[in-house]
């Protein structure tokens, strides 16, 4: 459990999340649907708010005293979303996005210390963590993709070097070797293999055993895992 009070720090990212998510809200317009399933900004910002409800559902059950159980199928609940919300005006998924940041910081408001330390029913952690998965780091992961797919990797770069200064803010062993994990993914989908192989043996030194477990699977990691110094690391 981290001994860190973080609801302060859990409202500063997100208002910083909201900030850095008018990149796609300034450029949400009524595209048709790309009949290949490519995303749209408007498909992002539907995605993104989706999941920032399930942080708000998760925290909102915690204020009452109540376990929110976490069992999403995520693949489902995100083919779901795009279904619904595909063909949405542009305003309305805006609006929406807007009010879900409104919801997500009420409902971190509405938590005390011990409420956001609770364990996750379902995921591993505190319920606490709900809250960067779905803020910062979700919406880091979507621009990053973005302006690599825009081939804009210093605009790429700047928004990864945002999200590790979030993650940096929370101090407890998990959290740093998290924030050395996921820096470790950016820089790997940028090349820049050497960097990214120093920063996961940071993050291994700190990191639980599930982390290397799940490094073993991570898409982000899938050129890295050809090197190897880095199958040694990642051997049972």
């Amino acid at each position: 459990m981290s001994e860190q009070a973080v609801r302060q720090i859990l409202i500063e990212t997100v208002e910083s999340s909201r900030e850095r998510e008018q990149f796609f809200i300034e450029r949400c317009g009524d595209v048709p649907a790309d009949p290949g399933g490519r995303w749209s900004v408007k498909d992002h910002v539907a995605h993104l708010t989706s999941w920032r409800e399930h942080a708000s559902s998760v925290l909102e059950a915690a204020a009452r005293g109540e376990a929110y159980h976490e069992d999403d199928d995520i693949d489902a609940r995100n083919a779901a979303t795009y279904a619904r919300t595909k063909d949405r005006r542009a305003r309305d998924v805006v609006a929406h996005a807007r009010r879900s940041y409104a919801r997500l910081l009420d409902a971190i408001a509405a938590c005390d210390e011990p409420a956001l330390q609770r364990p996750r029913d379902g995921r591993p952690g505190e319920i606490w963590r709900v809250v960067p998965g779905n803020g910062h780091l979700h919406v880091g992961e979507h621009l990053v993709q973005w302006h690599l797919e825009t081939r804009d990797q210093p605009a790429a770069e700047q928004v990864a070097a945002w999200v590790h200064e979030l993650d940096l803010r929370f101090t407890d062993r998990e959290s740093r070797a998290n924030a050395l994990y996921n820096r470790a993914c950016m820089l790997a989908r940028f090349g820049r293999s050497d960097d990214a192989v120093e920063m996961l043996r940071r993050a291994f030194d700190e990191a639980s055993p599930s982390l290397k477990a799940w490094a073993r699977e991570d898409g982000d990691l899938r050129e890295l895992r050809g090197r190897a110094d880095v199958r040694a690391m990642l051997a049972p």
